[in-house]
């Protein structure tokens, strides 16, 4: 289970609020600017122009005013007025910059931990081919179907799979769903909001009349599409993922609950999702980098489960436990990162291409910013509505289990896994959650990237942007308040 937002903004009209946010830095601006203007003609005092042509500096680095509104303002109380003038000054050059020179000055609380150089050795990897790992080839292509208007983009092995989907007459009335349910559909109807307690309850109980898919034919693995020929849902075969990538990751995984505290496995979004047993440990560790865009971290930046819970981290012994476990997973991981360039190399491109800050290394199992553990728990009806829309999320389980059918609304369908079989679907359109445990311990880990990592650039520069018309208003109502009294 992914953490997730009951209520979701959508990242909509980006190119408006930077243009929102410049014009309420400038009005900020001139209203200070007229306030410094009018005392120093009452007093007959000059002081620094803001108007005042200066000397322009090449941008390397950040600003060294304070990132917190508690310290900023502790810096203005300490400052005297030519400090303050030359702060406006400064803010007054930047209406002119680019958004890269914005972004240079983006903040966030771990600056410092950023820039301290790691101590594990992050392995050399090849270049990623189009299917499995980066040692396999893909297989040449049969002559090209016909039926697929896309088929430049698809595996001979994903059309095997839709057809077998197709051909099967148990998932007939999923079949049927699909003729009114194509992407364009499923993205109108996206939503902003998470199933209220009394609808996501119906949903449970109405999941007893879905068509549940047969073994048989979910271990085979199955491929279902719109009618527009859009990939929904892509089931692998049950040994498409070699069993020794299994059971590295299992060890590992082990390894990684003994050696992390306990309780750091958190689990307090429990709105969605249960404990597969009670009696055993649970939880969820979300690793990797995102963009929370709050005023803590104005750019993309690691996760707070990765850091260990710290700002100064790359030497935090949690931090190294889970890069550890990474790392030793790294096969798998490319595993998985192949079979997403076979299944679509524009979708794969698109999350390749997204530019990470300074600092920032790519993540152990690139090209996806993010990595959700699921320890002993199954989710409860949601959709992931911070996820890219238009991508995907890859969910692999593992461990002794029975039961936990991942279970879709909108295609009334109960699909069953088995351990190691990897799933990938539309996570942000589709309402999904998983049918009960039974019996044994069920883990699973999730890849995916927030739709706010395609577009953290204005996002970030919106962010720089409000905290310096923020700055800018606290110094004026500072001003007003006690600018006689400034040295």
């Amino acid at each position: 289970m992914k953490r997730r937002n009951i209520k979701c903004t959508p990242n909509a009209g980006t190119k408006d609020k930077v243009k929102r946010a410049k014009i309420k830095l400038k009005l900020n601006l001139d209203a200070i600017i007229s306030e410094i203007e009018d005392r120093n003609s009452e007093n007959g005092v000059l002081l620094d122009d803001p108007h005042l042509e200066k000397e322009e500096t090449k941008l390397t680095c950040a600003d060294a005013y304070p990132l917190s509104r508690r310290e900023f303002i502790a810096w203005l109380q300490s400052s005297n007025k030519a400090d303050i003038c030359q702060f406006i000054a400064e803010r007054q050059r930047a209406l002119g910059m680019t958004e890269e020179e914005i972004i240079i000055h983006a903040k966030s609380m771990c600056d410092m931990g950023d820039a301290e150089p790691s101590p594990v050795i992050r392995p050399i990897l090849p270049v990623l081919s189009t299917y499995g790992s980066a040692g396999r080839k893909a297989r040449k292509r049969a002559t090209k179907r016909v039926r697929y208007r896309n088929i430049e983009r698809k595996s001979d092995a994903m059309g095997d799979r839709h057809i077998r989907f197709s051909e099967s007459e148990e998932v007939d009335a999923i079949k049927r769903k699909l003729d009114s349910t194509d992407m364009e559909w499923l993205m109108t109807n996206k939503g902003s909001s998470q199933p209220e307690q009394g609808e996501s309850r119906a949903l449970v109980e109405d999941a007893s009349s879905y068509i549940r898919v047969s073994d048989k034919l979910a271990s085979s693995g199955l491929c279902i599409e719109d009618s527009d020929y859009n990939t929904v849902i892509d089931l692998l075969p049950a040994n498409e993922i070699h069993s020794k990538h299994i059971r590295r990751l299992e060890s590992t995984f082990q390894k990684l609950c003994d050696d992390l505290p306990d309780g750091f496995f958190e689990r307090d979004e429990k709105r969605f999702s249960r404990s597969c047993q009670d009696s055993e440990r649970d939880g969820v560790l979300h690793i990797g980098i995102w963009n929370q865009a709050t005023w803590q971290h104005e750019r993309p930046a690691c996760s707070s489960d990765l850091r260990g819970g710290k700002l100064d981290y790359k030497t935090d012994r949690n931090h190294l436990i889970i890069q550890q476990f990474l790392v030793e997973n790294e096969t798998l991981f490319r595993f998985i990162g192949g079979v997403f360039k076979r299944m679509d190399e524009k979708l794969f491109a698109k999350y390749n291409s997204i530019d990470l800050p300074p600092c920032i290394d790519k993540t152990l199992f690139w090209p996806f910013c993010m990595m959700a553990i699921n320890r002993n728990c199954y989710s409860l009806p949601h959709k992931d509505l911070n996820d890219f829309a238009r991508g995907f999320c890859f969910l692999l389980c593992w461990g002794k289990f029975k039961g936990g059918e991942v279970t879709f609304k909108e295609l009334g369908m109960k699909l069953p896994l088995k351990r190691g079989q990897l799933l990938i679907f539309r996570s942000a359109l589709l309402t999904h959650w998983n049918q009960p445990v039974t019996s044994g311990i069920r883990h699973s880990l999730v890849l995916f990237t927030p739709a706010r990592m395609f577009d953290w650039k204005r996002i970030t520069t919106t962010q720089v942007l409000n905290r310096w018309s923020r700055e800018v208003n606290e110094c004026l109502q500072y001003m007003e308040a006690v600018w006689d009294d400034i040295v």
